[in-house]
């Protein structure tokens, strides 16, 4: 119906986004490197800061900076061989192959009978008739269904599309921790056009076979109607109610699938930031004094005669829960 324009622009797109991609690496590269320095700066001085837990920060910081490393260089590749997945197991579990004008032509072939059926009744049938003029709304109604489906597709894959080509300036920012969240969104956003691209491919199988179905039963009823007489609103009401509904889930489905994939990926990724926080201060938990392992906080200050007292206040500790001693007043070397 279209003359295959929707296939041949996302074909456009399929091949230039690889291209784009390497190209796009090798022009960031600089300001990668910028970043990543600034990314290792802001690490020494949260050590500095934190001076007590050097090692887990550093070996936490210095892993996800070259985890980032290799999410720039090769994210756009492990993005396109999930996408091909995903499409792969959608197709084994009964999806066509994604053609959104293939989708256009499987509409325009069931809304068929139903506009031939009106055609034959001639222009002035609609004028000593106008009860019938909805009939037409049938045929048309039909067609727009799966032009939302082919359309719904269409988007779908060229924004996967965009999505692998771009990857490299979403990934520039992760390293640094105030713009890490543009990194952050690219992957929310493949997860949810991932989601929807799969559920969108479910529909397609399904309207496939349904749709043959349903053509062959309006070429049955309504390709060989000779005139208004033949046909009522009754016949009219059910192919335009099921157009109606087809058109509605065409958009809502994958559209709700689609957000919730993006909720559940910012879940996710703000979850994998908290545990390796917990387990950089897990490597580090305050070691156990007095009875049973008790921890303490405390403070320092001087009393009259210079010397330095240090006042503790009791805790539970990991070990055994019991209560530390405060400790006794020192000098100022060390010496009771």
């Amino acid at each position: 119906m279209d003359g295959f324009v929707l296939n041949a622009i996302l074909l456009k797109f399929q091949a230039a986004y690889e291209h784009n991609a390497v190209t796009l690496i090798t022009l960031l590269e600089p300001s990668w490197f910028v970043l990543i320095g600034l990314a290792f700066v802001l690490l020494l001085l949260s050590v500095v800061v934190d001076h007590g837990r050097f090692f887990p920060v550093m070996l936490v910081g210095l892993t996800w900076l070259g985890a980032t490393h290799i999410l720039f260089l090769r994210g756009w590749e492990w993005a396109e061989s999930i996408s091909y997945g995903t499409r792969h197991v959608a197709q084994h579990l009964g999806a066509p192959a994604f053609n959104p004008s293939a989708i256009l032509e499987l509409g325009s072939y069931v809304a068929a009978p139903l506009l031939t059926s009106v055609a034959n009744q001639g222009a002035l049938g609609f004028v000593w008739h106008p009860s019938t003029i909805p009939f037409a709304m049938s045929g048309i109604a039909m067609f727009l269904a799966y032009c939302v489906l082919a359309l719904v597709q269409f988007a779908l894959l060229l924004m996967n599309y965009l999505l692998i080509g771009g990857a490299p300036f979403f990934l520039l920012w992760l390293p640094v921790p105030g713009l890490s969240a543009i990194g952050q969104l690219w992957i929310q956003l493949m997860c949810g056009n991932l989601a929807g691209l799969f559920v969108c491919g479910q529909i397609a199988g399904i309207m496939r076979d349904l749709g043959q179905a349903m053509a062959e039963r309006y070429h049955a009823v309504f390709a060989n109607a000779a005139g208004v007489t033949t046909l009522t609103w009754n016949d009219y009401s059910e192919p335009l109610g099921t157009a109606l509904v087809m058109a509605i889930a065409f958009a809502w489905i994958p559209l709700s699938f689609s957000k919730a994939a993006f909720g559940i990926a910012g879940s996710l990724v703000k979850g994998g930031g908290m545990l390796l926080g917990a387990a950089s201060y897990a490597v580090t938990m305050p070691s156990s004094s007095g009875g049973g392992g008790g921890s303490n906080d405390g403070g320092s200050n001087k009393n009259g005669s210079g010397q330095q007292q240090i006042t503790s206040s009791p805790g539970t500790g990991w070990g055994g829960g019991g209560m530390a001693p405060a400790p006794q007043p020192v000098g100022a070397w060390g010496r009771p």
